[in-house]
């Protein structure tokens, strides 16, 4: 028995890589083009040839290391070669057989094509084995050099049913020796029963040993490619298998893909029409707001219509008079105001002064009855009460050029909510409103429409001038509108150019 030194020194001088079938096969592939990496240690099993963009491996296994010397022994099996080892090299060579087809799966599994040759298939006909890897090369390198992975596992199951095939016709092969062994058998049997002479007797039964032995062999032959076309069956419905759930996988990739794309083409037809949608938007308010202007008088008038009876308290008019023209003259667009007034107003002097003056606002200053009513003067100087519905009934008959009517006056806010019917805003109040109060709301009112401000943003500032001054009431004047109308966009004065 061999020493462990002697083993270890005989085990050191055998090659891994760079071997002469190996170096003889790579300078082949060479000088026919190909170019490649050698034993990458990054690749199950470190290949021996690698053609990185193509996704192909190429493995140069020894017969004897690799289980396959007994095929060029003329042994019929390799459990029969097997025998003839010590245990520690038959673990050693069925470890490696086992590694292979390991190595193999996990490399078909991430997409490389594994391609094995034996030594002694590469010294046979070196040629062959340069040609069946160019053919693989080439067929990959009409694909993009790169193919799909479902392309990789196509060709996969394509090989593994060619395998098939081959083992196929070789177990035909080795089960059509049969017959003619069987055949032999019963010729030899059939002499001996004929026969009486010992040595005929003997060759006969030597012959029909021999072809009972070959019977055995080729049924033991038979198992084992039986065995292997079970094995690659098994391997064929895994990669199968593999390749209908990359199909699935790239069916479903692009079916997200095209629900992505159909997304997308949406989100942008859905963006482009909301862009439509505001440019439209803004033609129009753009129209809206040349019209507004268009509509906007070169000048307006204001109608301020006092009442004080001689039997009711006496009120500040006069300073709310004088409040609001001094801040209409601090205002920008003083030239487009013309402020009118009417004092100890009747009843008849209502519809008169409208037709005269045509106003744009009318201002009724005064004092207001609890029930909502307007006090006016009868001709003896006396009060007169004005009800809401008579109100809005004169107010209709201008409604074209009235805009804005405001009533100063305690309890106002249902005179102010009964006009908005016929006009497109009033301002009234909710309660009694002191003299100081009313004088000062009034004058920020028209001092912020004489700036060119909206009637929302001119009633609002009234508001807050109250509370800069420190004048208590600022909630007792209510804004209305008609339904539709905007405060906000409801200017009443602009400049002379605007007009």
């Amino acid at each position: 028995m061999r020493d462990p030194e002697t083993t270890h020194k005989i085990m050191s001088a055998i090659h891994s890589k760079d071997t002469r079938p190996e170096l003889a096969l790579r300078r082949a592939l060479w000088r026919r083009g190909l170019r490649y990496r050698v034993a990458m240690k990054t690749l199950p099993g470190k290949p021996d040839i690698v053609f990185t963009k193509a996704k192909i491996v190429v493995f140069c296994d020894g017969d004897y290391w690799h289980g396959h010397n007994w095929a060029l022994r003329g042994i019929p099996s390799l459990e029969e070669e097997l025998a003839g080892y010590s245990e520690y090299w038959q673990k050693k060579i069925r470890r490696n057989m086992e590694r292979d087809k390991k190595n193999t799966a996990k490399l078909e599994s991430d997409g490389w094509l594994v391609l094995r040759f034996w030594e002694s298939e590469i010294k046979k006909n070196q040629e062959k084995c340069v040609e069946e890897i160019l053919l693989y090369y080439n067929k990959r390198k009409e694909r993009s050099v790169v193919m799909p992975q479902i392309d990789t596992y196509r060709t996969n199951v394509i090989r593994k049913r060619e395998e098939i095939a081959k083992l196929t016709g070789e177990l035909a092969k080795e089960q059509a020796k049969i017959p003619p062994l069987q055949s032999k058998i019963n010729f030899a049997k059939d002499a001996i029963g004929r026969t009486k002479i010992a040595s005929t007797v003997k060759t006969k039964l030597g012959e029909i040993a021999r072809a009972e032995k070959s019977i055995a062999d080729t049924n033991k032959n038979c198992s084992e490619i039986q065995k292997k076309i079970a094995q690659k069956e098994k391997e064929l419905s895994a990669a199968e298998k593999t390749l209908r759930q990359e199909e699935d996988r790239v069916n479903k990739k692009k079916a997200d893909e095209e629900k992505r794309r159909a997304r997308e083409s949406s989100a942008q037809m859905a963006a482009m029409e909301q862009t439509i949608r505001e440019h439209e938007l803004t033609q129009s308010q753009m129209q809206a707001d040349i019209e507004l202007l268009k509509a906007i008088p070169e000048k307006i008038t204001i109608l301020f219509m006092a009442s004080n009876p001689s039997d009711t308290s006496r009120l500040c008019l006069d300073e709310e008079v004088r409040g609001i023209q001094e801040k209409i003259r601090l205002s920008d667009f003083r030239d487009s105001i013309v402020f009118e007034s009417r004092w100890a107003v009747r009843s008849s002097d209502i519809l008169q002064a409208i037709n005269e003056t045509n106003p744009t606002i009318i201002h009724f200053s005064g004092h207001g009855a609890s029930n909502g009513d307007i006090v006016l003067q009868n001709p003896d100087g006396s009060a007169k009460l004005v009800t809401k519905d008579a109100m809005a009934t004169a107010i209709s008959t201008m409604s074209d050029s009235v805009r804005l009517v405001v009533f100063n006056a305690c309890f106002s806010d249902e005179q102010a909510k009964s006009v908005v019917e016929h006009i497109d805003a009033a301002i009234g109040m909710n309660d009694s409103i002191p003299d100081d109060t009313a004088c000062v709301f009034a004058a920020q009112l028209y001092s912020s429409i004489g700036f060119g401000y909206s009637v929302d943003k001119a009633f609002r500032q009234a508001i807050a001038e109250l509370m800069l001054e420190g004048i208590s009431g600022e909630s007792i004047p209510q804004l209305f509108t008609k339904d539709g109308v905007d405060p906000d966009s409801m200017v009443l004065v602009a400049p002379n150019t605007l007009s």
